[in-house]
């Protein structure tokens, strides 16, 4: 159950290939509800420019690690790329991005030394999880239809998914 959550989102651009990234950060003692704000703040300009297809960063109650209840900063991101390796570069460099104006806006949070062992060992290192859904081949369709696809992955504001391919 999120305790604070903010979600954006915007169109799908008329690209090929959507890399959903998401990681699930332990940081004791830390303001994660204040941390989420930040980082929604940097994924919104991101999401204006059309650089993002949707960005989450939330606070949950992860009770399935260290054997007990712990509340941990879930950041959620999804690019739309022309391919699979460019999708998942934007996506840790968002992430790390993000992270790194912590200590500019949360001084009393987060140190410069901190951040930066966050983002060139965590960020991207064994939490992290990815998927890719490629549009590229109607003969081996994604995993989630294009239907299925906006339900799952939702957009804010007036645009309307688009349709699913014919096969």
């Amino acid at each position: 159950m999120p305790m604070s959550s903010t979600s954006i989102g915007s169109p799908r651009r008329a690209r090929e290939v959507l890399v959903i990234t998401r990681q699930d950060f332990d940081l004791p003692g830390k303001d994660l509800s204040r941390a989420a704000a930040v980082l929604t703040d940097h994924f919104t300009g991101l999401l204006h420019r059309g650089v993002l297809s949707r960005a989450v960063a939330e606070v949950i109650l992860n009770p399935s690690r260290w054997s007990h209840n712990r509340h941990v900063l879930t950041v959620q991101v999804d690019v739309a790329a022309r391919d699979n390796v460019a999708g998942l570069a934007t996506a840790l460099n968002t992430l790390r991005d993000g992270f790194r104006l912590l200590p500019i806006a949360l001084p009393d949070q987060f140190t410069t030394t901190e951040i930066e062992r966050l983002t060139s060992m965590v960020i991207g290192g064994d939490d992290l999880q990815f998927t890719t859904h490629d549009d590229r081949h109607p003969s081996h369709p994604s995993p989630i239809s294009g239907a299925r696809r906006a339900r799952r992955f939702p957009t804010t504001g007036a645009a309307t998914p688009r349709s699913p391919r014919p096969r």
